[in-house]
């Protein structure tokens, strides 16, 4: 189907992570993606959960520039 949006909000599961230390994780993963200077991303909260958000308008974006925000995000999940 044609897209909706071209806002995605997203949370990073890591296994055996409660809601508080999820909601953590998701503020950390955004700061050190905000201090790569690779890519911006936002987050928000809706319902007592910290949401990743990704706002989808650069025309030039690729699946490959994506996949890459993807390896990024679970490579810093890793290192926290």
């Amino acid at each position: 189907t044609e897209p909706q949006s071209n806002i995605v909000c997203f949370r990073y599961l890591k296994p055996d992570t409660d809601g508080v230390e999820l909601n953590t994780l998701q503020k950390n993963i955004r700061k050190e993606i905000l201090d790569s200077e690779k890519f911006y991303i936002v987050q928000t909260d809706l319902k007592g959960k910290t949401w990743l958000r990704c706002a989808l308008m650069n025309p030039m974006s690729t699946i490959e520039d994506l996949e890459a925000l993807l390896a990024m995000i679970v490579r810093i999940s890793e290192e926290l």
